[in-house]
C-alpha cells in the first residue's frame, strides 16, 4: 500500500477488492488508535505514525526471511547430519575412507551412506532422499547439477587359473568365446561395460553371459572361483584380491567418469559444501597414489 499509494492498486496486487483493503487498514488504525494514511492528490501517503510502523514491518519481514533460510538450512543439514547416496563401487571401496577423514576433521557430524546401484540412487536423489550422491557415467537429467570428480577405468578380470593369465593381453573379440559374469540391470558398471563394448562392435547379446550378480564383491568371488571372466572398476582394486588377475585388452579405451550430483532446486548447506571440498581433495590424493586418477579438480 505504501509503495503503490493506491487502495485499488493494492487490492489488485493482493487479488482482493478495494473495500477489503480499506476495511483492513481501518481495523489496524482502530487497533493502534492512530491514522496511518492520508489521501492526497499524489495518492495515499503515510503519516508519521505510518512511517514508523512501516520501518518495524520491514524489519519483521527481513527477520521472517532470515528465519526461513535458517529453518531450511537446519532441515537440509538435519542438525549436523549428512546423507549421501553412492553407487556400489564408490560406496564400498572409496567413500568409507573419505567419510572417516571428514568426521575426524569435523567432529560431531553424523554421516549416513546409502549404497545401491546407480538407477536406485538416482531415483532416491530425485525424491530428495540425499544431500548429494556419487555415481558413475553420464547423467542425462536437467534437474541435477553434475560435476566430474574423477576418471576411473573398467578392467577385465579373470581367475589366476584361467588360460589368459599367460598372455600379455587379449583381443576384444576373444571375449565372445568366454563365459562372462556381469552386474545386474540398473548397475552403473554394467551400463558402462555395455557402452564400451558397443563402441567396439560387441553387443551384450553377443556375450556368453553365465551370471548376473548385484555387487562387485560377488562378481570378484565368482571370478576367483573361475566361474567366468568379468569387468569391474579399477578403483575397486585398492587391494588386489587373491586368485584374481587383471588382463589387458589391446587397443581399447575403457575410461569413464564418476560424477558428483545434487538437486538444482535444493541449495547446498555449508556442511555439504565442506564435505564436497574434502571429497575432492581426498580423491585427488587417493587415486593419484593408485595410478588410476586423472585429475579434473
Amino acid at each position: 500500500m505504501a509503495q503503490l499509494k493506491s487502495f485499488s492498486k493494492t487490492g489488485d496486487e493482493l487479488y482482493i477488492t478495494q473495500s477489503a483493503v480499506s476495511h483492513q487498514i481501518k481495523r489496524l488504525e482502530d487497533k493502534l488508535a492512530v491514522k496511518l494514511f492520508l489521501r492526497e492528490k499524489e495518492g495515499v501517503l503515510l503519516t508519521q505514525e505510518g512511517r514508523i510502523l512501516r520501518g518495524f514491518t520491514e524489519q519483521i519481514l527481513a527477520l521472517y526471511e532470515k528465519a526461513i533460510l535458517e529453518i531450511s538450512h537446519f532441515r537440509n543439514s538435519s542438525n549436523g547430519k549428512l546423507i549421501i547416496g553412492a553407487s556400489t563401487t564408490l560406496g564400498e571401496y572409496v567413500l568409507p575412507r573419505i567419510i572417516s577423514t571428514f568426521r575426524k576433521e569435523d567432529g560431531g557430524v553424523d554421516i549416513y551412506l546409502k549404497v545401491a546401484n546407480t538407477n536406485q540412487i538416482l531415483k532416491q536423489l530425485s525424491a530428495n532422499a540425499f544431500n548429494l550422491a556419487l555415481v558413475e557415467d553420464k547423467i542425462d537429467n536437467h534437474s541435477f547439477s553434475v560435476e566430474k570428480v574423477y576418471e576411473d577405468e573398467l578392467i577385465l578380470i579373470t581367475s589366476t587359473s584361467h588360460l589368459w593369465t599367460s598372455k600379455k593381453q587379449i583381443e576384444i573379440s576373444e571375449l565372445l568365446s568366454e563365459p562372462i559374469i556381469i552386474r545386474e540391470e540398473g548397475s552403473g558398471t554394467r551400463k558402462i561395460m555395455e557402452e564400451i563394448l558397443t563402441k567396439y562392435g560387441i553387443k551384450l547379446s553377443d556375450l556368453n553371459i553365465k551370471m548376473e550378480l548385484d555387487s562387485t564383491e560377488a562378481v570378484k568371488s565368482a571370478v576367483a572361483e573361475n566361474l567366468g571372466i568379468s569387468f569391474v572398476a579399477k578403483s575397486s582394486f585398492i587391494k588386489k584380491p587373491e586368485n584374481i588377475d587383471i588382463i589387458p585388452i589391446a587397443n581399447i579405451d575403457s575410461r569413464f567418469d564418476f560424477n558428483l550430483i545434487y538437486s538444482r532446486e535444493k541449495e547446498l548447506t555449508s556442511l555439504t559444501t565442506e564435505f564436497i571440498d574434502c571429497l575432492k581433495e581426498r580423491l585427488s590424493n587417493q587415486f593419484r597414489e593408485m595410478g588410476i586418477f586423472n585429475s579434473c579438480l
